[in-house]
């Protein structure tokens, strides 16, 4: 009787790791979808003329997530330079589509799942990160309007004639 319980114990975890690894790849094509690759065609890579094999563990920067945050963080970063060239006047408009494209990414980083703390503290870090740009470039475009900065323009150059 010990005997059939054991194993009965065995196959319950091992169908419980399947669900598990089924969730996990589930997560995965959402995630890519949500990124816009095709998890099909990320299989079928075709490298040297042979098919690339599956990598077996994946590093922590591969998870789609994180990858979602590093190219936010980079385009947060990016942001700001386009915000301060337009206050020194080489930019002649303020980054709008720019930061139309990092509020989607922002959106869709908080409502993607988050499957380990790691994952949950860069998260977490990246919204701290963006709340807080997002309220600077707010404030600045407020006070643009009302005058209290002053936006610079470049004088175009005059030809020589």
């Amino acid at each position: 009787m010990n005997s059939t319980m054991a194993r009965d114990k065995k196959d319950a975890w091992s169908r419980f790791r399947d669900r598990e690894e089924q969730r996990d790849e589930n997560l995965k094509k959402e995630v890519e979808k949500v990124l816009g690759e095709n998890p099909e065609e990320s299989k079928n890579k075709i490298v040297d003329g042979k098919k690339a094999a599956r990598e077996a563990p994946q590093k922590p920067n591969e998870n789609p997530v994180i990858r979602m945050i590093t190219r936010a963080d980079m385009m947060v970063e990016q942001v700001q330079h386009l915000f301060n060239m337009y206050i020194a006047g080489i930019e002649m408009t303020p980054p709008h589509t720019q930061r139309k494209q990092l509020q989607d990414l922002y959106q869709k980083i908080v409502i993607a799942p988050k499957n380990s703390t790691n994952i949950l503290f860069r998260a977490n870090q990246f919204v701290t990160k963006y709340n807080m740009y997002h309220d600077r470039w707010e404030r600045l475009m407020k006070d643009i309007e009302i005058g209290k900065v002053i936006v610079r323009r470049a004088e175009p150059k005059k030809p020589k004639f």
